[in-house]
């Protein structure tokens, strides 16, 4: 038995976890957390579901990571809201 996997243990998550019914889910990067209310208040402007993501132009590397993570998410059949911070 591999020694990394001995601690490793799942269980079933708990009954409201597993009713709840979430929103919308934000990704935010860590820079603009300070933002986080105005975030909040535009995030669930949006249909319940939608996945929303926040990013900034002027970082160009974290618009490509964020663009690429996007595009999967839409490959994947969720509904994607891509935001631009300026």
């Amino acid at each position: 038995m591999n020694q990394n996997n001995r601690y490793l243990s799942f269980r079933k998550p708990p009954t409201p976890l597993l009713k709840a019914k979430l929103d919308n889910l934000s990704l935010v990067p860590a820079s603009m957390l300070p933002l986080k209310g105005q975030f909040k208040a535009l995030a669930n402007s949006y249909p319940q579901g939608t996945v929303v993501i926040y990013y900034s132009e002027q970082n160009i590397k974290q618009s490509k990571i964020l663009n690429n993570v996007s595009q999967h998410l839409k490959s994947k059949g969720y509904q994607v809201a891509d935001i631009k911070i300026i």
